[in-house]
């Protein structure tokens, strides 16, 4: 007989205790660097949400298909919505299409497909619940890191009441304060587009001097709280008289200009 004894086999070198540890170890830095990976794009979105938040103006984030991704609180406080009836929904449909708005929609479907971005686009819309706003849009088209996903930031600046105080400041340059007719100033404006107008046309206009007869004699007897209110009377007289489109001004203490429609 031929005793057999048994043998273990030798472990080979890609499965020696070494190479087993070395392995476990490589699994578990690629696990530490997926977790890293994670918490950075973790760390990233929470950032990006925090300066959405921070920015003062309105801020939309659009999907490509142009549904809200998300919205900063400012957008919600100056269009009066909420982020349950916001979130998901498709910007044209937002607050019963009142955002359906045709400067927007031209900026959006048109312009932004062929370039990166827009600034500064002028748009005027009334909104059923909070009336008329004048605002500025700027929109960049983003790539979110995280998935890949392009995204459309569109931040709106309402210059409302900027562009109302812009022209009133304007109106205060070219009329009279006690009046409310054109000041020699705004005469001289409306004069130099009537000008070029009469030219073109070659055709003559009319040009119109009248005065208040007496009106130092009402300041001094009757005082001048008087004497505006007769100035005050004449404007309201020659304002019912003449339309809007003809220039109507007071160039001095008691005198007036008019140039009536042709």
């Amino acid at each position: 007989r031929v005793a057999m004894k048994k043998t273990k086999p030798t472990p080979g070198p890609a499965d020696s205790p070494a190479s087993l540890q070395s392995r476990v170890d490589k699994m578990g830095e690629s696990l530490k660097w997926v977790r890293a990976a994670e918490e950075s794009a973790d760390a990233a979105r929470k950032f990006a949400e925090a300066v959405i938040e921070t920015v003062r103006e309105p801020l939309l984030v659009l999907s490509k298909d142009l549904k809200i991704v998300s919205a900063n609180r400012s957008f919600y406080s100056k269009f009066g919505v909420r982020p349950e009836e916001t979130i998901g929904q498709f910007l044209y449909e937002l607050g019963s299409g009142q955002w359906d708005i045709p400067a927007l929609r031209r900026l959006l479907s048109e312009i932004l497909p062929r370039n990166s971005q827009f600034d500064d686009y002028l748009v005027e819309h009334e909104f059923q619940k909070i009336g008329r706003k004048v605002m500025f849009l700027n929109a960049r088209k983003v790539i979110r890191g995280d998935r890949a996903e392009e995204l459309i930031l569109l931040a709106i600046e309402d210059v409302t009441e900027r562009m109302r105080l812009e022209a009133e400041l304007v109106a205060a340059t070219v009329t009279d304060p006690l009046t409310g007719l054109l000041n020699r100033r705004g005469l001289l404006s409306r004069l130099e587009a009537i000008l070029v107008e009469a030219r073109g046309a070659r055709k003559p206009f009319t040009l119109l001097f009248l005065d208040l007869d007496d009106l130092k004699s009402i300041n001094d007897r009757q005082g001048h709280k008087e004497g505006d209110r007769a100035l005050t009377d004449v404007a309201a007289i020659l304002r019912s008289t003449f339309t809007e489109s003809e220039a109507v001004a007071r160039i001095g203490g008691d005198e007036f200009v008019v140039v009536p429609a042709g």
